[in-house]
């Protein structure tokens, strides 16, 4: 199983999902894994004035993330945000002075690349062997779902491992803090199959973006678990909002569909940057090393064919405890230096 660390005194309130989906899935993972801790914590901290941002210091200069720059070949909407009575801000400028969060909003320029970080907060390289034992434990269990729909000519459970991959995980990113906050193209809120709003992520998200939210996902008819709608980002920074449904409790499927149709929206609306919270980690139940391993899975599946697709995926956490876990799996997924058998 992943090695991980001991974490029980988390010193920041959780966002998690919202709980108003209908009774939890009865499947289980047969691999040995890590528990949760106990504790989960019930509030956002939104002042996150105690976080610390994995940014560098803004100027008044700050260029312009991806999420304003016009991408060619983008379709509409399925529903018009006109039909909510809103129109998009026509400058940056305009777009800005509506973030909920004013000026402290973060760039994608500013958010620390995968290799620098991984050697900065000096994260542990497993080797072939340790990568294979644990994609054993884990990828070649039934319940775990065999994504080579994406790549089947290097799907890893082939082989046991991921190759490092200097250009893949130049296009990764870890940011500790609030998603809502986030300048890029587009975030994922984990949200209930309302998509009315909720708790933690998805009510943080609905509070920044404004009632219209509300207004514009109440005409999406909701959203089935495992599937993904989009929205506009209305007064977020982002300019679009994935709202996925994870399941609740443990449903490996249901969970790597919450992530593969946020994948197959990010290339039907030639999203350049995407960041992804922790699907299902929060109330919704899911293991926290469970749904981590599937969350890099996925994304590293997905991005072996179509990383050039895209400029950046990040993955958001909030509490020490889920920092620590994304830094003890990720490099079982994003080698970062090469590997060698011995």
């Amino acid at each position: 199983m992943i090695p991980t660390t001991n974490n029980t005194n988390d010193h920041h309130h959780h966002i998690m999902e919202d709980s108003q989906v209908s009774s939890p899935p009865s499947s289980s993972a047969a691999a040995a894994v890590v528990s949760e801790d106990a504790m989960q914590d019930s509030q956002v901290d939104e002042s996150l004035s105690t976080t610390t941002l994995t940014t560098t210091t803004r100027t008044t200069t700050t260029s312009s993330s991806s999420s304003n720059n016009n991408h060619n070949n983008t379709p509409p909407l399925p529903i018009s945000p006109s039909l909510v009575g809103w129109t998009e801000p026509s400058t940056l400028q305009e777009k800005r002075s509506l973030y909920a969060c004013g000026n402290d909003f973060v760039t994608l320029d500013q958010l620390e690349l995968y290799p620098s970080y991984a050697e900065k907060n000096r994260l542990e390289q497993p080797s072939i062997e340790g990568i294979k034992k644990v994609f054993s434990s884990y990828l070649r269990n039934r319940e775990y779902p065999i994504l080579s729909q994406f790549n089947p000519e290097h799907d890893a459970i082939k082989k046991g491992y991921y190759d490092y991959n200097e250009a893949i995980n130049k296009k990764i990113s870890f940011f500790r803090g609030d998603v809502s906050q986030l300048e890029i193209d587009a975030v994922v809120n984990a949200a209930n199959e309302s998509l009315l709003g909720g708790g933690g992520i998805d009510g943080a998200i609905h509070r920044a973006a404004g009632g219209i939210l509300r207004k514009y996902n109440a005409l999406l008819n909701g959203c089935d678990t495992g599937c993904t709608k989009i929205s506009p980002g209305f007064k977020l920074p982002a300019k679009y909002i994935l709202h996925t449904v994870g399941p609740v409790g443990e449903n490996p499927q249901k969970l790597t569909s919450a992530y593969t149709t946020c994948l197959e929206l990010v290339e039907q609306y030639n999203i350049k940057s995407v960041a992804f919270c922790g699907i299902s980690t929060g109330i919704f139940g899911y293991p926290l090393d469970k749904a981590t391993f599937i969350a890099m899975h996925t994304v590293r599946q997905w991005m072996e064919i179509h990383h050039e697709k895209v400029d950046r995926i990040i993955f958001i956490t909030f509490l020490k405890k889920e920092v620590d876990m994304y830094n003890t799996v990720a490099p079982y997924f994003f080698p970062f230096k090469p590997l060698q058998e011995k």
